[in-house]
């Protein structure tokens, strides 16, 4: 399993490639044919086992990545690797907090 400072890393690199992608072509071909290559060799660590990173483009033109569990491992991989590589950092301490109610907004519509 990977270890939460992997996870940080692997998200930090991602988001720089994404970032260079848009401007540099070499970066946005590289990170479209091998993802979880890219980004592992940015990061300086390896993708998790069993997690694929699909790519995608928007109507603009823009690349996104969206991590995916490998289907042959499905039920298999830990569900908090999961979460954390999805962008979620649940480190299991605040499960029993009640979500902070939302206060009115002022603005009217008319």
């Amino acid at each position: 399993m990977a270890d939460e400072w992997q996870v940080d890393k692997l998200r930090a690199a991602a988001g720089k490639l994404i970032q260079q992608a848009q401007t540099d072509r070499a970066v946005a071909q590289r990170l479209e044919h091998e993802p979880a290559k890219a980004i592992a060799a940015e990061a300086g660590c390896p993708v998790p086992a069993g997690v694929l990173i699909k790519v995608v483009r928007g109507a603009d033109g823009k690349i996104g990545l969206v991590p995916e569990v490998d289907p042959a491992l499905k039920g298999e991989l830990d569900d908090k690797l999961l979460d954390q590589v999805a962008g979620g950092k649940d480190s299991g301490d605040d499960k029993d907090k009640k979500p902070k109610p939302r206060s009115p907004s002022s603005t009217t519509l008319t």
